[in-house]
């Protein structure tokens, strides 16, 4: 292997924790992580997208991405559905080989595997991770009347050899693969990138590095003096100087200037049609300043040199909407299209919080959106610096991304919100299944009159994102079984069961701190922790003897698995009957003989049942209080 690709291999490693992983996943991990968008700067990210592993034929990387965001269940599938009213679809395939040559018949295999993927039922000798996105597959293409236009394909084949455009051979056989793929009327657009060890090298330089762009400002003016801002100023940025901030070397959307942006973009909506308009039509271009609220952009440093801007460190904290339309429209921009800019430079989180709300107050966005500005997450922050220093460990919760990439911590010693609320969820509200199957800003609806509250203590949160971490980290040490790996949110929840009991207590008991305390003592201590590992899998392999493989593929998304390794019952099940049902929307109500019906969506049906709910079916459930009202969860038949 080249030297300079394989320093690059060792960083990328070592940032993520992935030092113990086989050549071949860690390159297929390299390559899935340049080279497809949207994922989050987390290892459990990364590796949700590999499928390469169990001879799985011809695909490396798999990602679907519904709404801009990566999804790996239909539950997920439905959420974004229900927040968008509509589905917008990209599906990414990855083949990583480390020849020194691209390989023409390789290639061809490797889209023909796509080809087969697609089709209603696969020849191909598929693994389970496979399959299980087949179903996500087939379930969206069940949904295309809510789309727009039909999914985009893009196929990526990266190896470490010298891409050439002027090889005749290999364009002619890929485009007629690519052309019987086309056929199939699935697709409005597919596109073939091939990843040389060129481009592997920029694409990896870009995201690893501090962002640092050079705009020509002309149009500007200094904001006066402002407590905590080092420099601000605002004024009109022409769109081409703009784009120069929000596209990669390669010609991509940069995917890590928007962390911090509280909306992922929201699709070709009445409002973003709007906009596309206005650059659609040349006698509005020059009016584009007057009708859009414009961007704002917080850095930590700029150089300024006359009107040529140098900007290190940067986030676009609003405008994510107007910068995915220009960006997409991008040939449609000519130097009547001026875009408002405000520019500030603070190294002050606070503030930072303070314009990030201020700024998109104007729209409506999602609980996870602002939770993470909450006082509460600043005191959990220093909850974990304190508790992980008694305990000698390096482990910190990130309630912001990237805080921790100037401190030489690897991604491995960091909780996430996304990691937080899941391993909470799964540990003491006993709902594995739910943090396996559903996006984590869904789960902050479903409980977010429960956690994150003042008041609460913090050793529930550090003991279930210790779990989670210590757990992940047996994984990638090959101590634990990849095969479980599916099962971590249920693993956790066990290990908690055996060692201080099945009971829910409020997060704010102060019973919780005494009994995290010997939990967090046990999950430190290797040798312990696996004695509760292996018990943990004892119970969870005595309930998938003699089941179909069918249920063992898909145990880890359903309540009644959950419910038959727990060694207590968690609570007593509501009963009540549908009183209502809307088919073409998904979602109904139960009687449960009180003044206030319970909500219900079908993809909670459909966890433990088939079919469509009938009136007057009786149902037995659990009820969450959430954001939105009462909704009933565990769904399954009396």
């Amino acid at each position: 292997m080249e030297t300079v690709i394989e320093s690059y291999l060792n960083d990328f490693c070592d940032h993520f924790g992935m030092k113990d992983l086989d050549a071949s996943t860690k390159f297929e991990d390299f390559v899935n992580y340049v080279s497809i968008p949207k994922l989050e700067e987390t290892s459990e990210s990364i590796e949700g997208v590999n499928v390469g592993n169990n001879g799985n034929p011809g695909v490396d990387g798999l990602a679907i991405i519904v709404n801009d965001h990566i999804v790996h269940s239909t539950e997920e599938v439905d959420y974004f559905l229900n927040a968008l009213g509509r589905l917008e679809v990209n599906f990414y395939f990855v083949q990583a080989k480390t020849s020194t040559s691209f390989d023409m018949t390789e290639m061809v295999s490797f889209i023909n595997c796509i080809k087969d993927f697609f089709k209603p039922k696969p020849t191909f000798a598929f693994n389970d991770d496979t399959i299980r996105l087949h179903e996500v597959k087939e379930y969206i293409y069940s949904k295309s009347i809510k789309m727009l236009q039909n999914p985009t394909l893009t196929i990526i084949y990266g190896c470490l050899g010298q891409w050439s455009n002027d090889n005749k051979n290999f364009e002619a056989a890929i485009n007629t693969v690519l052309a019987e793929l086309k056929s199939t009327g699935y697709f409005s657009d597919i596109n073939f990138k091939p990843y040389d060890r060129d481009l592997l090298k920029s694409a990896y330089r870009e995201l690893r590095n501090t962002i640092s762009r050079s705009i020509i400002f002309e149009k500007h003016t200094i904001v006066p003096s402002i407590k905590d801002v080092d420099e601000a100023f605002v004024g009109m940025l022409p769109g081409s100087e703009y784009l120069k901030l929000i596209s990669s070397e390669q010609g991509d959307m940069l995917r890590n200037i928007f962390y911090d942006n509280i909306r992922d973009f929201q699709g070709f909506n009445s409002v973003n049609s709007e906009i596309k308009n206005t650059l659609e039509d040349q006698n509005s271009r020059d009016k584009f300043a007057l009708l859009n609220n414009g961007i704002t952009i917080v850095a930590k440093k700029i150089n300024k040199t006359g009107y040529t801007f140098n900007i290190s460190d940067y986030q676009i904290v609003n405008g994510c909407q107007t910068s995915h339309v220009l960006f997409y429209n991008r040939t449609l921009i000519d130097d009547n299209v001026y875009i408002p800019i405000k520019l500030i430079v603070t190294k002050n989180y606070e503030l930072m919080s303070k314009i990030i709300r201020a700024n998109n107050r104007q729209t409506t966005v999602g609980n996870e959106a602002f939770e993470i500005l909450s006082p509460f997450h600043k005191y959990l922050e220093e909850f974990y610096i304190a508790e992980s220093k008694k305990h000698s460990i390096d482990l910190f919760y990130e309630r912001r991304s990237n805080q921790y990439d100037h401190d030489n911590l690897t991604r491995s010693s960091y909780v996430t919100l996304s990691s937080q609320i899941k391993s909470l969820v799964a540990m003491f509200f006993y709902e594995p299944h739910s943090s396996t199957q559903r996006y984590f800003g869904e789960l902050l609806q479903m409980y977010t009159k429960i956690v994150f509250k003042e008041g609460d203590l913090g050793f529930p949160y550090y003991a279930a994102g210790l779990a989670l971490n210590r757990i992940e980290k047996l994984f990638y040490e090959g101590k634990i079984e990849k095969k479980y790996k599916r099962f971590k949110f249920h693993i956790i929840m066990l290990i908690k069961t055996l060692v201080i009991g099945a009971e829910k207590e409020p997060l704010n008991k102060k019973k919780l701190e005494p009994d995290c305390e010997q939990l967090i003592s046990i999950l430190i201590n290797e040798n312990e922790l696996l004695n509760y590992v292996d018990k943990s899998i004892s119970l969870i392999d005595e309930k998938l003897k003699d089941v179909s493989h069918s249920y063992y593929r898909n145990a880890h998304g359903t309540s009644a698995f959950t419910d038959s390794i727990l060694p207590e019952k968690k609570s007593k099940k509501t009963k009540g009957t549908v009183s209502y049902y809307n088919d073409d929307r998904g979602f109904g109500y139960l009687d449960v003989k009180a003044p206030q019906d319970i909500f219900f969506h079908i993809s909670d049906y459909h966890m433990n049942n088939s079919g469509i709910p009938q009136i007057g079916e009786e149902l037995l459930f659990d009820v969450v209080d959430t954001e939105k009202g009462l909704r009933a969860l565990n769904i399954s038949k009396k």
